[in-house]
């Protein structure tokens, strides 16, 4: 019966955990999708999310301020980038955007580690747990899933029923024909990209909030995005939440029942298997655009 429970408790904890690595993990397949690029920088905007909302809290302003704040910095942010390094390079072989991106990751590192030193910070906004019969579930936890949930929803019906929504759709399925019909396919990317980098930004803020954290975080978090992605499949976005799933609960059950060091093992190991044994990911590798 205690067996039970344990094992329920870390299903729950893993649950709570891919809500949080999906809203990344589709900012990452969707600058993908309409870009063909591979931001390798993306856990490093997480990172400038996080501090941001950080050295906004050391101020005493509350998250709830320093959130939007980060959003609004993180869209700015993405934007430049798209719009004065990306876009030179897009429609370059892959390679080129990698690396670009790649000095842009070590950019932002480099700026955090000056501006934030390498110690470990995190913020205890809700320190308490509820206690739902013989499970306990961290409050902030909850709240982050919550949040995380939301503005998933709120994508999804941006992505699929509004007409900026339809406009990326219509990008991400024939980019030439889109800009044949009048649609602006150059700022269609720009904004992407920015909305992507919110999406990191926002998670990393959550991150913070979860976990101690350092300006290196970007380095592992892009490995195990990556990873989502992949188990996933590119460019498609229902894919991205099973590939979440499937990450958090292998990272959450190793961590639980061997070591940290053991899930990371875990977490890698899925991702050269679906690549060995399934490159298309989950479902297939459709497009839900």
């Amino acid at each position: 019966m205690q067996g039970s429970i344990l094992i329920f408790q870390v299903l729950i904890n893993g649950l709570l955990l891919a809500g949080v690595y999906g809203v990344a993990a589709i900012g990452l397949n969707l600058i993908f999708g309409v870009l063909r690029v591979a931001n390798i920088a993306h856990g490093d905007f997480m990172m400038v999310g996080a501090f941001i909302v950080y050295s906004l809290y050391t101020l005493g302003l509350s998250p709830l301020i320093g959130i939007p704040v980060a959003a609004g910095v993180l869209f700015i942010l993405g934007l430049l980038t798209e719009r004065f390094l990306v876009e030179r390079v897009v429609s370059q072989p892959m390679a080129y955007s990698l690396l670009l991106l790649y000095a842009v990751s070590i950019l932002l590192r480099n700026a955090g580690l000056n501006l934030w030193t390498s110690n470990y910070v995190s913020l205890n906004v809700i320190p308490g747990s509820l206690h739902l019969g013989p499970f306990t579930v961290s409050e902030i936890r909850l709240v982050v899933f919550i949040v995380a949930v939301g503005l998933t929803l709120a994508f999804t019906f941006i992505l699929n029923k509004t007409i900026a929504g339809k406009t990326i759709r219509a990008s991400i399925q024939h980019p030439d024909l889109a800009g044949a019909c009048g649609i602006d396919v150059r700022r269609v990317r720009a904004l992407t990209f920015g909305v992507g980098t919110v999406l990191a930004g926002i998670t990393g803020t959550f991150f913070i909030m979860l976990f101690s954290v350092n300006p290196e975080m970007g380095d592992m978090m892009i490995l195990k995005l990556f990873a989502i992605v992949i188990v996933g499949g590119l460019g498609n976005y229902l894919g991205t939440f099973a590939g979440a799933l499937v990450i958090a609960m292998a990272e959450t059950f190793t961590g639980f029942y061997a070591t940290t060091q053991f899930a990371d093992v875990a977490v890698f190991s899925i991702f050269l298997l679906s690549l060995i044994l399934r490159p298309q990911g989950l479902l297939g590798g459709r497009r839900a655009a």
